[in-house]
């Protein structure tokens, strides 16, 4: 799911990067470290509710036994594209003003 997320928001942004006559590798690089950024927040914040022993077993099983923080994480990959197509329309207002 997450390859997902990389492949359709590269998309995006790549196409928005080449509308705005931006670098279309460079953005959509950005869009990818961006949602690894995401995942990686997210995945802090979540594992800051982890009350258990610091075994690698329990916490894999922390992370994917309950749906609701994987989804936690894949909104956030999300938020971490949007937040790069955000940057790219504001720089593209910025610079045209």
């Amino acid at each position: 799911m997450g390859i997902l997320i990389f492949v359709v928001f590269g998309i995006l942004n790549g196409r928005l990067a080449l509308r705005l006559g931006l670098k279309v590798p460079f953005w959509v690089l950005m869009t990818i470290l961006g949602t690894i950024g995401g995942f990686f927040v997210t995945a802090i914040v979540v594992a800051i509710n982890y009350k258990g022993t610091a075994n690698v077993k329990e916490v894999q099983d922390f992370f994917t036994n309950n749906p609701l923080k994987m989804l936690t994480m894949l909104a956030g990959g999300v938020g971490g594209a949007l937040l790069v197509r955000y940057i790219m329309e504001h720089k593209q207002k910025s610079s045209s003003e």
